[in-house]
Formats: C-alpha cells, sequence, structure tokens
C-alpha cells in the first residue's frame, strides 16, 4: 500500500514509511502552563525518500504568545521491525525516539516512545486515524520546561505544484 486514503487501514510497522510517503497538512497546538509559550503552528510537512528511510520536513507559521513567524523541523525517520525510529538530521544522526507500533481493540494502529534529553523527558504518543492522517502528541516535562505539542497530519490535497512531487497513489 503506498498511501493511507481515508477509510483505509494503516499498513503493519514494515510497510508504514511507504505510507507516510508524501505531502502533509499540519496543525499543531502548543499548550503551556505559560501563556506566552501557548500558541500554534499551521503550516506542510513532507516525507520524502532518503537513505535509510524517510527525510521529514516542516515548514510553516508558528504563533507563539503575541507573535508569529516562520518555523520549521527537520528528522529523519528509519524502519524499525516493530516499528520506526525518529533521528534527529544531524550528523552523526542521534535518535530521538523509538517508536514500538501496536494495535488497539479496534484496530487503530499507535505507538509510543520516551526521549531524555538531560533531566527532560519527552512522551510521544502517534496514532494512525481511519481518516488517513495521523497525529503525533508529545509531552514534554523537565525542571524548566512543561508543555505539550498535539499536532494533526492530514494527507496535502494534490495541485500542479504538489502533483509533481507526490508518489503516485
Amino acid at each position: 500500500m503506498a498511501r493511507s486514503p481515508a477509510g483505509a487501514a494503516w499498513p503493519e510497522a514494515g510497510a508504514l514509511l511507504a505510507a507516510l510517503a508524501g505531502n502533509w497538512r499540519l496543525d499543531r497546538r502548543i499548550e503551556s502552563p505559560d501563556p506566552a509559550q501557548r500558541g500554534r503552528f499551521e503550516g506542510a510537512a513532507r516525507f520524502a525518500a532518503a537513505a535509510g528511510g524517510l527525510a521529514y520536513r516542516e515548514e510553516g507559521l508558528l504563533h507563539l504568545g503575541a507573535g508569529a513567524f516562520r518555523a520549521g523541523l527537520r528528522y529523519l525517520f528509519a524502519a524499525r521491525p516493530q516499528g520506526f525510529a525518529v533521528l534527529f538530521a544531524e550528523a552523526p544522526a542521534r535518535v530521538f525516539q523509538e517508536v514500538v507500533l501496536s494495535r488497539d481493540a479496534g484496530g487503530l494502529l499507535f505507538g509510543g516512545a520516551e526521549h531524555l534529553c538531560g533531566a527532560d523527558r519527552y512522551l510521544g504518543t502517534y496514532r494512525f486515524l481511519p481518516d488517513g492522517g495521523f497525529t503525533v502528541v508529545q509531552r514534554v516535562e523537565g525542571p524548566r520546561k512543561a508543555y505539550r505539542l498535539e499536532s494533526r497530519y492530514r494527507r496535502a490535497e494534490a495541485t500542479p505544484e504538489t502533483a509533481a512531487t507526490s508518489p503516485a497513489a
């Protein structure tokens, strides 16, 4: 299965990266006890073929506190026997999270992971939805950090600009 269209089941771990390839719309909520750190991100994400897996890149507009500015992130996604790894896009690549996937009683594909960065802990939850989209929630806890990122991905509609770079259905 090359992609997970609305209503289709997400594939098992071994085929998940192929289903993620392509362009996505991204909406992210940022929740924090500090009002200046609350906000949202609206933009686009792309998973593209790369050595060892998929290169992930997101770009968009970050509304944080009273301001707004352009922002982006990059990661590498690599297949694992029971899921995937999210790596920082740097040399050498370092693992951010190792996600082990399961299905719940209703067949929903999901996984969780943890990353320790000094005294800070990043708890990730990945859910692959029946509508063909997916969510990633990162809860960050630590002596200087306390926030929650909830990201919602929806397959981008093909436009003349994206059709040339999107994988075949």
